[in-house]
């Protein structure tokens, strides 16, 4: 296996590709009902693996082209600056996003820790009652319930009124987050998506992994629920949902509920069509296997074709060695002329040199370039490299 710079294109390029078909196939509610949430998160992974995954193998078929790829390559071999230009620009504005992104974080501790906290032994309770070892925080600053934290964590709640059975569901769902490591996930994908800030799929991106990971701890919250509990569980996400009413930009970092999604209800109908379709059976025992295969079949399949640039080779790059035939009077075994990967290199006396799969053929004459057979064929000039 290797890594070259077509390799790195191609992953990007697949990467980008899988990330637009998982931000539509995350607003088509009929899928994520039939079971299609764990499938987008497999595809999630998958698509992040192959971006870090950049090899090209030795069973690749490379398909190349002359115009699309090969005039960016012969306009960087012409101006190698460019392309060092063009890397610190990526990595700057990699380190200025990340730096952001952590000072952000920082200011959404700084809020909590300003936040007027009350104290309810009864909320305790609840929380010790459903096996919740980290803090839990009740202040009238908060608007919608979240869990805080990388290495601590810590559950806010609203200081309003909320049944006892509200507040239980509300912290098995928080609990479930941490459970989980959603918050590490969050964070994980987040720094990549500011890695490739430049891709405008990046951001859409990290919003669908916001409610993939919304709609899995829904999953795993109902697992095993009874149907009057599902039914509870979804009238208290109404009634918290009802408390939104045009909401600022959530905290930095912050699992919850709507902060992380979109604003907009459809999100939520969304949630409710999921959980009510898995309590009246409406989801399909055979989607998610089926899709769950069909995306890994398609990552071990993006590493069997790569998309390379046709251009003349550098000067440098013809050896005099066993490999390559310079000599007029060719006396070796027969080699197939075939126009696929074909073109002519003149050289800076005049003379034409035919190239098949960047190895050198024989010499042609300058009727023999003319004629029907080459005259289609790109001519490339050794003293323009």
């Amino acid at each position: 296996m290797s890594i070259s710079s077509f390799s790195v294109f191609n992953a990007l390029l697949v990467y980008s590709i899988m990330l637009g078909a998982i931000c539509l196939m995350c607003k088509w509610t009929d899928f994520l009902e039939k079971g299609g949430g764990p499938v987008l998160w497999v595809a999630s992974i998958v698509a992040v693996l192959r971006m870090v995954l950049p090899f090209e193998i030795p069973l690749t078929h490379e398909i190349r082209f002359w115009n699309l790829l090969g005039a960016p390559q012969r306009f960087f071999r012409t101006y190698p600056i460019v392309v060092q230009v063009l890397l610190v620009v990526w990595a700057v504005g990699a380190a200025v996003f990340i730096i952001r992104d952590f000072w952000m974080l920082h200011l959404a501790y700084k809020k909590c820790r300003s936040y007027t906290t009350k104290k309810s032994e009864h909320v305790q309770e609840i929380a010790a009652r459903v096996g919740i070892n980290c803090p839990v925080v009740l202040s009238p600053d908060v608007e919608i319930p979240y869990v805080m934290g990388i290495f601590r964590y810590t559950i806010y709640l609203p200081y309003s009124e909320l049944s006892e059975r509200d507040t239980e569901l509300i912290l098995r769902h928080e609990a479930q987050h941490i459970k989980s490591h959603d918050v590490w996930i969050r964070l994980g994908f987040g720094i990549l998506s500011e890695f490739v800030w430049w891709n405008f799929l990046a951001r859409p991106f990290q919003n669908a992994v916001d409610k993939i990971l919304e709609l899995r701890c829904d999953a795993n919250v109902t697992k095993g629920m009874t149907e009057e509990e599902k039914s509870e569980y979804l009238t208290m996400l109404l009634r918290i949902s009802d408390r939104v009413v045009d909401r600022k930009e959530g905290l930095a970092l912050a699992m919850n509920e709507f902060g992380v999604v979109e604003k907009k209800k459809t999100t939520m109908h969304q949630r409710f069509r999921v959980i009510d379709a898995v309590r009246k059976g409406r989801s399909s025992r055979y989607v998610r296997p089926i899709a769950t295969c069909l995306v890994l079949i398609l990552f071990f399949a993006s590493y069997l074709v790569i998309f390379q640039a046709a251009s003349a080779p550098m000067a440098k790059e013809f050896r005099n060695d066993s490999e390559y035939y310079y000599l007029e009077n060719y006396d070796g075994p027969e080699i197939d002329e075939g126009m696929n990967n074909a073109f002519i290199l003149k050289e800076s006396d005049g003379r034409y040199q035919l190239c098949i799969d960047y190895r050198f053929v024989r010499y042609l004459t300058e009727n023999e370039v003319n004629s029907d057979k080459y005259k289609d064929l790109y001519i490339y000039e050794v003293n323009k490299q």
